[in-house]
C-alpha cells in the first residue's frame, strides 16, 4: 500500500511542526508559595513554610507546631502534574522531629490531590494531612 500525500496530510504535518515549535507552556503551579495553614495528625498549631516550584524542581521549608514544640522540615525534589494530581519525586530530607535532626536521601514519590483558586494552593495528601499556600507575591 503506497503512502499518499494529500492536501490534508501536508496540513498535519505542518500543524505538528509549528506546535514542535511553540515555547512549553508555563506551569500553573510555577513561582513561589507561602504556607498559610497545616492541618493533619501531627499539628497542633501554627504552620509556616514556602514552596518554590520551577523547571520541574520543587523546594519546601516548614515549620509546625507538634506536640507542644516547634519542628521543621524540608523536602526537594521534582514532580509532575497530571489533572488535579501534584507528584512530589521526593529526593532528600530534612526534619527536626522530637528533639532529633535527621538530613537523608530519602527517595519517595508522594501523590497527592490539590486545587488551585486564584492566588490560593490547598495541597491534600493521602493520610489526610492538608497544606495550604498562598501565592507569594
Amino acid at each position: 500500500m503506497a503512502f499518499r500525500l494529500t492536501r490534508h496530510r501536508v496540513l498535519l504535518v505542518v500543524l505538528l511542526v509549528s506546535m514542535a515549535r511553540l515555547p512549553a507552556r508555563a506551569d500553573s503551579l510555577a513561582g513561589a508559595w507561602t504556607m498559610t495553614k497545616y492541618e493533619g495528625p501531627a499539628t497542633h498549631g501554627t504552620a509556616s513554610g514556602l514552596l518554590i516550584f520551577t523547571d520541574g524542581h520543587f523546594s519546601l521549608i516548614y515549620t509546625m507546631d507538634e506536640s507542644g514544640q516547634r519542628r521543621g522540615r524540608a523536602h526537594a525534589g521534582t514532580y509532575d502534574i497530571g489533572g488535579n494530581t501534584l507528584t512530589y519525586h521526593v529526593g532528600w530530607s530534612m526534619e527536626y522531629v522530637s528533639g532529633r535532626p535527621s538530613v537523608a536521601a530519602k527517595p519517595a514519590d508522594r501523590e497527592t490531590k490539590f486545587t488551585l483558586a486564584g492566588d490560593t494552593l490547598t495541597v491534600t495528601f493521602s493520610n489526610g494531612s492538608v497544606q495550604t499556600f498562598k501565592r507569594a507575591k
